[in-house]
């Protein structure tokens, strides 16, 4: 055997084990992270705003829509805000008796969501709490409740669930489902979670607390959860994650749809903590080396070396076991994923201005 194929087998066995100890410090992180979540007893918290920004139609944005009309919680209330009256949705939130407002600039930095909800907290101030529904995203039964209850302990400053992405279309449907594990990922960790704000819920005095100054005039105004968890984390707060009932995107994306949105939410999540790239690029540059030395390795030295490919393996499986997904696909985007993730994230850290919904914000 020549001596760079013998160096190549010890480096790519010494990437696996490194892996593997992250794996390992992570599933530590975790459980001690899930254990610590508090459970209070009493409510506190009682009354709501449940806000859905809406803009153009999402893809059946009637029944997300409806499952947010069909949520129970005391004394609470839905509204969705629209950029303009002639905004497409209004015909579908007018159908479902859904209440509405039309949305005004607030801050001339903020992105029109940030705007939105701004808008929805100055017309209704006398919440206790509210909630950040994304247009995109199906709720399932007591989605809401779930989410205030966090709310009830002084210690917790928002609570959030992270969706499943479920395909509903072609190849990158499925790749895009894939794709959003690592958000999951990102929640189970104390010192990585974040308000996903397609579903989160704060207390209005976190408002007070610097999340409305950073929504007005800061570099991350153009992100009202980036905004939330900094005011949050900056405070002290807990960020309760919520795992059940985990609400569901419905997905037909292309190549094209899903390379924009990987791509745009990278960069947000990079300018949301700079960690995410510092840590997240060589770690994915390994990966992509670990399952280019299995094949290779497979091949050219020994069938054993495709044990370097099990650890993308198991997270192919792991995957599969989700609704519409069949396993030899799984495992062959667990395999691609690596190289996604790393471009996305080259990508991303080049980006200084990002398209959403239609509309440019700079971003850098």
């Amino acid at each position: 055997m020549s001596t760079p194929l013998l160096v190549w087998e010890y480096f790519s066995v010494f990437i696996l084990a490194v892996i593997a100890i992250i794996d390992i410090a992570g599933a530590i992180s975790r459980a001690k992270a899930i254990s610590s979540t508090p459970r209070p007893a009493v409510k506190r918290v009682k009354s709501v705003l449940v806000m859905v920004p809406c803009k153009g139609l999402d893809y059946m944005l009637s029944e997300n829509l409806d499952s947010l009309k069909s949520q129970k919680y005391g004394n609470s209330r839905l509204v969705a805000i629209v950029d303009k009256i002639s905004d497409p949705s209004l015909g579908q939130i007018k159908a479902l008796g859904i209440d509405f407002m039309v949305s005004r600039k607030v801050s001339g930095k903020a992105s029109g969501k940030v705007n939105a909800i701004l808008s929805a907290v100055k017309a209704f101030p006398n919440y206790d709490a509210y909630v950040i529904a994304d247009s995109d995203v199906r709720f399932g039964k007591g989605w809401l409740e779930h989410m205030i209850l966090p709310l009830n302990d002084p210690g917790t400053g928002l609570s959030t669930m992270y969706p499943y992405f479920s395909p509903a279309g072609g190849f990158w449907s499925r790749v895009k489902s894939s794709w959003g594990i690592v958000g999951e990922g990102l929640m189970k960790r104390e010192s990585t979670r974040f308000g996903w704000g397609g579903s989160l819920a704060f207390r209005k005095s976190l408002l007070d607390k610097g999340a409305e100054e950073l929504m007005l005039n800061s570099r991350y105004s153009v992100s009202d959860d980036i905004c939330l968890t900094i005011a949050a984390k900056r405070n002290g707060l807990h960020i309760a994650y919520i795992r059940s009932p985990q609400p569901a995107v419905y997905s037909d994306d292309g190549f094209s749809t899903f390379l924009e949105w990987s791509n745009r939410q990278t960069a947000l999540s990079i300018m949301g903590n700079n960690g995410n790239l510092y840590i997240g690029l060589p770690f994915y540059i390994a990966e992509s080396l670990l399952v280019l030395s299995g094949i290779s390795l497979s091949l050219l030295a020994s069938p054993l070396f495709i044990i370097l490919l099990l650890h993308s393996a198991r997270n192919g499986l792991i995957n599969s076991k989700r609704p519409g997904r069949r396993l030899g696909e799984s495992v062959l985007i667990s395999f691609l994923l690596p190289f996604i993730y790393a471009a996305n994230l080259v990508s991303a850290s080049r980006m200084k201005r990002i398209t959403w919904r239609g509309t440019e914000y700079r971003i850098r």
